[in-house]
């Protein structure tokens, strides 16, 4: 059985990691010696990133490696649903495994429309659970470590139940390991040992926009007119919401 213990982890892992860019083409030579000093001046140790299916990402993980920086492949195909890897793809896989990459996702967010080359059917879950099964066979036995794939945050399907019940509970025995998008969780830097948190506390207007900010751009409204952005106050006001999910101040500090 493969315990958490004996999952690959990059030299002085410190648990902070980043999404690369989403495209599924990367920098090369000296462009990429620049992203790779940033990373490590972040102290990056975990960066996901997009393959094309024909080894577009390998450059770029062979020098993540070099930099003691594990990368996390995300095997992209347009609409991936319903359907698995190609065999494209998976000579894909095994390029970028010879080379030292361990960890592979195969779809997104199946729980979405946008997902499906065609209208969900009601037994989706399903449909996804079998191809999530015939991905992770190979890829384990390729020697990589597949991912059951990342839901929609908030849904409440759980894919891991699925495949248990299929009787493939052996695969994460064996490596699979399950991702997640939290995007939408965002906390202050210093949670959760805020006052708001432990103590109730409740948030300033001045707090309010602050984290907005902090957590879409960073600029004020009239840095991003400074900058020559054609964007209307309530435009901004309703772009920096999207921090606390469309509430209030006065409903956060309810809850």
């Amino acid at each position: 059985m493969m315990r958490i213990e004996d999952f690959p982890r990059p030299k002085d892992d410190n648990g902070r990691g980043v999404h690369w860019s989403a495209s599924v083409y990367h920098p090369r030579g000296s462009e990429l010696d620049f992203w790779i000093g940033e990373l490590q001046a972040m102290k990056i140790k975990w960066v996901k990133l997009l393959d094309d299916g024909g080894c577009s990402s390998l450059e770029l993980c062979q020098r993540l490696l070099e930099a003691d920086i594990m990368p996390v492949v995300r095997m992209y195909r347009q609409k991936p649903n319903p359907g698995h890897m190609t065999a494209r793809q998976l000579e894909a896989v095994q390029r970028l495994i010879d080379h030292g990459v361990r960890y592979f996702e195969t779809n997104n967010e199946p729980d979405l429309q946008g997902e499906w080359r065609e209208p969900m059917p009601e037994n989706w879950l399903e449909i996804v659970a079998d191809n999530f099964i015939w991905d992770a066979d190979r890829i384990i036995d390729m020697g990589g470590l597949p991912a059951v794939p990342a839901m929609s945050v908030g849904r409440k399907e759980n894919l891991i139940t699925e495949v248990v019940r299929k009787g493939r509970a052996d695969l994460f025995e064996k490596g699979a390991w399950v991702a997640i998008h939290n995007y939408t969780l965002n906390h202050p830097l210093d949670y959760p040992d805020d006052d708001v948190n432990q103590h109730g506390r409740p948030l300033t207007p001045e707090e309010y926009e602050e984290y907005a900010r902090w957590a879409y751009s960073g600029l004020s409204y009239e840095e991003i007119i400074a900058q020559g952005v054609e964007i209307s106050r309530d435009d901004y006001n309703k772009f920096n919401n999207w921090a606390w999910d469309g509430r209030t101040m006065e409903e956060v500090n309810e809850l």
